[in-house]
């Protein structure tokens, strides 16, 4: 299989403004930086958690377990109960 995008090693953190000096977690998300044959993008933790989720829901990877999953529903807002894996029949 082909890569369609490859990983800068570029990351980023949205809402930080000057008066920060750090990065804290509970109130910044960070943001990989892939290079695809149309230019960068950048891709939100947020959206790769939601992509591990689904690849656990197909048993493409291990269970992560119900403490992994329920820390990032209070972290990030993503809910284990809401995503339903959908076969090409």
């Amino acid at each position: 299989m082909n890569k369609i995008a490859t990983f800068t090693n570029e990351v980023y953190q949205n809402a930080i403004e000057e008066k920060d000096l750090e990065f804290i977690a509970t109130s910044h998300q960070a943001y990989f930086e892939l290079e695809t044959e149309c230019g960068k993008c950048l891709v939100g933790l947020d959206t790769i958690l939601e992509c591990i989720l689904v690849a656990e829901k197909a048993e493409q990877i291990p269970k992560l377990g119900n403490s992994f999953w329920q820390q990032i529903e209070e972290r990030y807002g993503i809910n284990w109960y809401n995503y339903s894996i959908n076969y090409d029949k």
